[in-house]
């Protein structure tokens, strides 16, 4: 059998609304969890919006489908799993960035014609997309990241 091999996927990275509004406070001190689940479930739909106009095939990764028990292994599967379906680059992105926009993917794939990795970085020194090629994926690495912190963009 021979697998086609396929440019690049991009991964919207989620959680699901119940599960961000319960983990994270969207709206700051003294707001509920409906409220949060409310604003959680627009990014959502943002995200995948944007995800769509992209031109690329979009897998949606979220609790029902993440494996691991931590965050850097659940992206680490996600990413795996992507690359297992044949693409040969694959461009992460989450759903907790409001000002992501289709440039900014636009921008990654364009970039990962002549690079290995693609870093969006953020303001708090974490990361807004990832963008890699397979040959340039290393799992356990990868998953031992400082993720969830703002040492992963230095």
């Amino acid at each position: 059998m021979i697998l086609e091999v396929k440019k690049t996927a991009l991964l919207v990275f989620t959680r699901t609304a119940a599960n961000e509004a319960k983990h994270k406070n969207l709206l700051g001190e003294g707001s509920s969890r409906n409220q949060n689940f409310v604003i959680a479930k627009q990014l959502i739909e943002k995200t995948k919006g944007i995800a769509s106009q992209s031109g690329l095939d979009v897998i949606v990764c979220n609790d029902f489908n993440q494996k691991g028990e931590t965050f850097g292994q659940r992206l680490s599967n996600a990413i795996a799993d992507s690359f297992a379906r044949g693409y040969d680059s694959v461009i992460a992105i989450g759903s907790d960035t409001p000002a992501l926009n289709v440039s900014h993917i636009n921008e990654a794939v364009k970039s990962l014609q002549n690079q290995n990795v693609v870093l969006g970085p953020s303001t708090d020194g974490g990361v807004y997309l990832i963008g890699m090629h397979q040959n340039a994926f290393c799992p356990n690495s990868f998953e031992n990241l400082p993720w969830l912190t703002g040492l992963v963009h230095k």
